[in-house]
């Protein structure tokens, strides 16, 4: 809901309805069935986009709905390309920051002016209509208007924490709508009895205040109520362990080596947590926890770095004391190479899958997706990816001067942007022409995710590969990716996941599609690999839709170097070049 519309209804001496839920609700104004019928099939369709309708009769009909902040978009008809008087810039519509598009049979050129002065925030012809078009128009229209409505004044008067409650209570309504959540970050920069207004102490302030600008996003937001305290906004967290991630990002900045004029170190500082929606939906509320945090660390003189949250904060904790031994290991290279049998189901060739696997203390050890999402929370998915790279490329040196042929070793890229947005392709390129081992014995492993719309965020990055002769393995779930895919991008093996299996155990449709699914990978000369078949009904399964191999924890566990070479001289004994 616009800031608008809630004071209209604090007015009225009414309280603003709950957020809905994440989405988008778009009012249909005046649209015949049919084209209703249209809207809502494409919308539906819309990637990565929830809409809801609502089909009102007129104009006037849209009025509670805006007013209450249930209206998003107006998409209203326009026939001809005439301009309902009551939908123009003047409009009730307008006036809250909800835009209207115009949907139209057969568009006359000449009246884009008529249409700008209008109010109107796009125009879609009924017979160009695609889900893409009419879910980024919507989008795009939605984005201007909420950007170009009026922000409320905010008071500057005796209380200096005013603008931060204010920027709560939008961050409270932007989020809820969206169905996203933010954190709330107090930091305390010294603990009391600091001489403040000394001239060391303030260069500490700067530099400390600069270094946490450099981590945040430019969405995000730093705010300096008071000399020694400053408070952080976290926008647009997906997922609430998202902080974690952006707490040790934080935490390594602020808690680095730097020492006062005098050669003292400066205290530590404290940080507070305090995350929407786990710890509350009040403004007030989440301030007073997050303040309430820092108390403790005061009174006992030391320097906190909390989460209200127990669950995240426990999370957040053994993230902390892993992140100093995990950068150390990926600085001296410690961490372990584990290698995991593909087992094949039908001839064809050897493959293994590479694992990451550190050892923080002799007795523990993390594996697989344990050490991911470590690596995750302290910012180290990129680092962690690139050193698994470079120790699959030194083993598989080391087997190929042995006369070992593997076909091929996958490496899953962890980092979810790590393809597109780095040299990564390059750097293990130039690593394998170094170390003498063909291009085509290394696979970087995607998940659907990693890819964006039809491939969209692994952008240059696909021609690098094809040119470099390192080939990808894309896994299959049910969120995709699109099937056009497996033509475009250089594929040399497709994964089906276990819930894909799961589903077809007793589902003859299921079965079906898979055994087509695999038939089609098969023509365009791409491996199949069936995921954690954890059982052996899965396993059967596999075998009979034709998958090429599979490769699961249960059936064959990672292996470390030796286990492996013996495990490939078997696989070399049974099927002989």
């Amino acid at each position: 809901m616009t800031s608008i519309a809630r004071a209209a209804l604090r007015a009225q001496g009414r309280e603003p309805a709950p957020a809905p839920p994440s989405g988008l609700t778009v009012a249909l104004v005046g649209l015949a069935a049919s084209d209703a019928e249209l809207i809502e099939r494409l919308l539906r369709r819309a990637r990565g986009s929830r809409y809801r309708t609502l089909r009102l009769e007129r104009p006037d009909d849209t009025t509670s709905g805006i007013l209450r902040g249930e209206i998003d978009a107006i998409l209203v008809d326009g026939g001809a390309g005439d301009i309902p008087p009551a939908l123009g810039a003047g409009s009730f519509a307008s006036a809250f920051g909800v835009p209207v598009l115009l949907l139209v049979d057969d568009w006359r050129p000449g009246r884009e002016t008529a249409l700008l002065r209008a109010g109107i925030a796009d125009l879609l012809e009924k017979e160009e209509l695609d889900s893409e078009r009419i879910d980024r128009a919507i989008l795009f229209a939605v984005a201007r208007a909420r950007s170009a409505m009026p922000q409320p004044a905010v008071a500057r008067g005796d209380d200096p924490w005013t603008e931060l409650r204010v920027l709560l209570a939008r961050a409270v309504a932007a989020h809820g709508r969206r169905g996203h959540g933010f954190a709330l970050v107090l930091v305390d920069l010294g603990a009391p009895g600091v001489a403040e207004e000394t001239e060391s102490w303030q260069r500490m302030r700067t530099i400390l205040v600069q270094r946490l600008r450099s981590r945040l996003r430019r969405s995000d937001v730093v705010l300096e109520p008071e000399p020694s305290r400053l408070a952080v906004l976290i926008e647009d967290l997906p997922n609430p362990r998202d902080a974690i991630t952006v707490a040790c990002k934080l935490e390594r900045a602020l808690l680095a080596p730097l020492p006062f004029a005098n050669g003292r170190d400066p205290p530590a500082p404290a940080l507070a947590w305090a995350v929407y929606p786990v710890d509350g939906t009040d403004p007030d509320r989440l301030l007073g926890i997050a303040e309430t945090l820092l108390f403790p660390g005061h009174s006992a003189g030391a320097s906190p770095q909390r989460f209200a949250c127990s669950a995240l904060d426990a999370v957040y904790q053994r993230a902390r004391r892993l992140a100093p031994a995990f950068a150390r290991a990926l600085d001296e290279g410690t961490i372990e190479l584990g290698l995991q049998p593909q087992t094949t189901l039908r001839p064809g060739p050897i493959g293994l899958g590479a694992v990451p696997c550190w050892r923080p203390t002799a007795d523990v050890a993390l594996c697989g997706s344990e050490l991911r999402e470590v690596a995750a929370l302290v910012g180290e998915l990129d680092r962690l990816t690139l050193a698994l790279a470079h120790l699959a490329i030194r083993q598989l040196a080391r087997w190929h001067a042995e006369g070992l042929r593997l076909a091929r070793l996958t490496v899953p890229i962890l980092s979810r942007r790590q393809l597109a947005r780095s040299d990564l392709v390059e750097r293990l390129s130039a690593s394998l022409r170094e170390s003498g081992v063909p291009s085509a014995a290394l696979e970087l492993e995607l998940q659907p995710n990693q890819l964006g719309h039809d491939g969209a965020e692994i952008g240059e990055a696909t021609a690098a590969l094809a040119s470099s002769g390192v080939r990808l393995a894309l896994r299959l779930d049910r969120q995709g990716p699109p099937l056009p895919l497996l033509a475009r991008l250089p594929l040399g093996t497709v994964r089906l996941a276990a819930e894909l299996l799961a589903a077809a155990v007793d589902d003859h449709r299921q079965k079906l599609l898979l055994e087509n699914l695999v038939r089609l990978a098969h023509g365009l000369d791409l491996r199949v690999v069936a995921e954690d078949a954890a059982t052996p009904e899965l396993v059967g399964l596999a075998r009979e839709i034709g998958c090429d191999a599979l490769q699961a924890v249960t059936v064959a566990p990672p292996l470390p170097e030796a286990e492996a070479r013996q495990w490939l001289l078997r696989a070399h004994r049974r099927r002989p070049e």
